[in-house]
């Protein structure tokens, strides 16, 4: 489009800016690494033609979260984003850029403060390695800042083509944490109006600050687990990992599920029942009405049947049902209670590659299966990836392949040819469906 200004144009689907992410939450495991905190003597111009370079050493093959910069603002006052970029190290000047960041220029004052640039794609760097900090303002801003220095000669200016060694050292700070993915989270209101966050990884379950960001763990669980399920329920809670017990999160303590459910792969609140789904076996496994903590040695049924090779992937609840999703198909579930249970195949067959491709909102789910994208109403299963089909049967690994429904939007991450990471999406307009 001729009229986007300060905008990368990335494909049809996406249009993404400079002004970057919004920060909620500090990386799990983040910690200080590399820093020159010397006392500052002298102040080194940032402008759009003068970009400054900062040389550091990462302490550990972890992930660079964050840098922060020593910066105030001078006369004129400068304008615009300060943007940050990551380099490798090429024969002791800048190489390869791995990263980019911003620091807005609203956060820049007339005192020098170490004011924080984060990496929401934050590169992995590798322990001993040699890495380059570089500042300068954006293309649309104008005038400069100042980047606080002390004594030294490891930094570098240029214009990002050329670079002139220096007799000085940059302020600054790097932090790392390490390189472990997100393995699932909620976000839940107490009925005394307490907003909670929790997000997990390999290490545990983590509670959010939301006035700061600062992370507190509050459960510890098996480092093998690859995934987190979480359930409001009772005004607490609940979540499971394949790995270990039920657990329950009442604000302030956590504590195994009363009644022994066993190890589940999923949890879903249905017709005022906790719904387990064993980890071990094809069984569904759930509580007394509106007794969280009572579990009947008959209250359990298999889907469809014991040792069942279709296991069923993952649980959710639509239109006053409960779905079983498989890799094959999926089952429906009637009923309130043992005398009223009913479990038929859908006659809608499409099922799911993994727990993660599952999305759902309104009278709809939204799942990847091996041969598309479904929309399931309830009923009947209709193709929306028709339009993209030939892009879709492209993806080798559809197993990793995750939806999320956001803004009206369906976006359908996946990972290219060779990659470990879902680094592109399909994007598909759930009010006009294209």
């Amino acid at each position: 489009s001729p009229f986007l200004r300060n905008k990368r144009y990335k494909s049809r689907e996406t249009i993404i800016t400079r002004k970057g992410p919004g920060y909620y939450s500090d990386a799990i495991g983040q910690a200080q690494d590399a820093s020159n905190t010397a006392t500052t003597n002298a102040d080194r111009t940032v402008s759009l033609s003068l970009r400054q370079a900062a040389k550091f050493t990462a302490g550990a093959t972890q992930c660079l979260v964050r840098v922060d910069l020593l910066l105030k603002s001078t006369s004129p006052a400068g304008t615009g984003p300060v943007l940050v970029e990551i380099y490798t190290d090429a024969a002791g000047s800048p190489g390869t850029k791995i990263a980019t960041s911003s620091i807005a220029s609203g956060s820049i004052t007339g005192s020098y403060t170490y004011l924080p640039a984060r990496f929401i794609n934050a590169p992995l760097l590798t322990s001993g390695a040699s890495y380059w900090i570089v500042a300068y303002i954006q293309s649309d801003g104008s005038n400069s800042y100042l980047w606080g220095s002390s004594a030294g000669s490891t930094s570098k200016s240029g214009n990002g083509v050329s670079w002139t060694s220096q007799s000085y050292e940059l302020n600054f700070k790097s932090y790392l944490a390490p390189n472990n993915p997100f393995l699932g989270g909620i976000r839940y209101y107490k009925t005394d109006g307490t907003k909670i966050t929790l997000i997990a990884n390999k290490t545990g379950v983590y509670r959010v600050n939301d006035a700061t960001g600062a992370l507190t763990q509050i459960f510890a669980g098996t480092t093998t687990a690859t995934y987190y399920r979480f359930e409001k329920v009772d005004d607490k809670a609940c979540f499971v990992n394949g790995k270990d017990v039920p657990q329950f999160y009442d604000g302030s303590t956590v504590s195994a599920v009363p009644g022994s459910p066993p190890v589940a792969k999923d949890v879903k609140l249905h017709k005022n029942r906790l719904h387990f789904l064993s980890a071990s076996d094809s069984r569904d496994i759930f509580s007394e009405a509106g007794d969280f903590s009572t579990y009947l040695s008959v209250n359990f049924f298999y889907i469809p049947s014991p040792r069942s090779a279709d296991e069923v992937l993952k649980m959710s609840v639509m239109q006053d049902n409960l779905i079983f999703r498989t890799r094959e198909t999926k089952w429906v579930l009637y009923g309130s209670d043992l005398s009223s249970f009913t479990l038929r195949r859908s006659t809608a067959l499409a099922g799911l590659t993994n727990a993660e491709g599952l999305a759902g909102q309104d009278n709809y789910e939204y799942s990847v299966v091996d041969n598309g994208i479904y929309q399931f109403n309830g009923a009947t299963d209709i193709l929306i990836s028709e339009p993209i089909q030939p892009d879709f049967d492209a993806i080798a690994n559809k197993e990793e392949m995750s939806a999320v429904i956001s803004g009206n939007l369906l976006r359908v991450f996946y990972p290219l040819a060779g990659e470990t990471q879902n680094t592109h999406a399909f994007v598909y307009d759930l009010k006009f469906k294209i």
